[in-house]
């Protein structure tokens, strides 16, 4: 364990001192198991899916990639070694755990989703099931965002797409018996991808908001709320179907009471892809503008740091929503009063569920809930998979 600010009070002297005295004693006894880390290896669990559907033919090895022609990418990883925060959860890597599909499928689904932060062109630096890679983690107050982290690099790659590894040959195995998992399960709402958030563009913007509009209007970290009908309170964390989900407390109990009720009706039993799942939920300032980077370039809209901040939703695809800008103001997600639901809602990806004739508003699921909206929980039309608390 690291001991961290340990003071040698003896270098101290006189009645004076008895205050640092005191706190050194206190502060000498502060345990943090992991310190300052957030870099950890990890074992990619799960097939990388880019954001490109063109470029899937890069990750089976069909074919060689042109030089910096790869879209981002993401999949489920198990972090490994002695400190893992993920000891706690069945290793799918584990023959024990992997005796069928749904049952593999359920247990990595419980574990991080990383993304690349940039355009890869070498099909050696391509992470597959089984690679072993560098991994990172953004630390909240409590311990890690266990729901989402970032791609570094490939350390270590199996020979061919085909190889044997020693580390989770034994997933490999049950996918390559199994019908491929769509693209579109691996999505996330408009919560997939974006710059790094150590990333100049995002610096620039976020101290131009700090600077203009200061620090109050946001939770700070570990809170959620600061919104009518939900004061700041202790984010609830808890499982919403497989997914970790971070939420207000108020609108938590009411997304899982939703969600249990959808499960209880068994829309399944005739249609195999009318699940629901936990998805996105709280983000922090940063995240929100990293989103908004990357989804109005998708939009094709040219922005400067003031529209980062607070132009309208629409000048992003997926719609993503601006800072709060005033009280009340800006993405229910950065309160933690929004969620982003998986399953049969995000049908296709983002871009196909919302259209009006999609899957997804066509299922029963999303008839269903709309059928249960009230106050403090509300479907925000453009997107069926997104819900707040009041429907912004």
């Amino acid at each position: 364990m690291t001991i961290k600010d340990n003071v040698d009070f003896s270098l101290f002297t006189g009645f004076n001192n008895f205050d640092l005295f005191s706190n050194s004693i206190r502060r000498s006894f502060s345990y943090d198991a992991y310190g300052d880390k957030n870099i950890f290896q990890a074992v990619v669990i799960s097939q990388p899916i880019p954001l490109d559907p063109n470029d899937s033919k890069y990750f089976s090895g069909k074919e060689t990639p042109r030089s910096n022609k790869i879209s981002r990418f993401s999949y489920r990883g198990r972090i490994i070694g002695s400190d893992s925060p993920h000891k706690f959860l069945p290793d799918p890597c584990n023959p024990i755990y992997t005796g069928e599909v749904s049952a593999t499928n359920e247990i990595i689904a419980l574990h991080t989703t990383f993304y690349s932060s940039g355009e890869v062109g070498e099909v050696e630096v391509l992470p597959r099931i089984g690679s072993l890679v560098e991994v990172r983690l953004e630390k909240n107050a409590y311990s890690y965002d266990l729901s989402r982290g970032v791609h570094i690099k490939v350390t270590k790659n199996p020979s061919d797409p085909s190889a044997k590894t020693d580390s989770c040959d034994s997933i490999r195995s049950i996918m390559q018996s199994a019908a491929a998992t769509p693209a579109w399960s691996y999505d996330d709402g408009e919560n997939l991808g974006g710059p790094p958030l150590d990333d100049p563009k995002i610096e620039e913007i976020y101290n131009a908001y700090i600077t203009k509009y200061g620090s109050n209007l946001a939770p700070p970290d570990g809170m959620c709320g600061n919104l009518p009908g939900y004061p700041l309170q202790k984010c609830k964390v808890g499982k919403i179907g497989t997914r970790t989900c971070t939420l207000h407390p108020k609108f938590f109990d009411k997304v899982k009471e939703m969600h249990d009720l959808v499960v209880s009706q068994k829309f399944d039993k005739t249609n195999p892809t009318e699940k629901i799942n936990g998805g996105g939920t709280i983000r922090t300032v940063k995240k929100q503008i990293s989103l908004r980077i990357k989804n109005a370039k998708k939009k094709g809209s040219v922005l400067n740091t003031q529209q980062y901040i607070s132009e309208r939703s629409s000048v992003c695809k997926p719609p993503t929503a601006p800072l709060p800008t005033a009280p009340g103001k800006g993405s229910r997600h950065i309160y933690g009063c929004a969620i982003d639901f998986g399953g049969i809602l995000l049908h296709g990806g983002t871009d196909a569920a919302e259209l009006p004739d999609s899957v997804a508003r066509k299922s029963k699921i999303y008839k269903f809930l709309l059928s249960k909206e009230e106050s403090g929980f509300k479907n925000y039309r453009a997107e069926p998979w997104h819900w707040s608390i009041d429907g912004r």
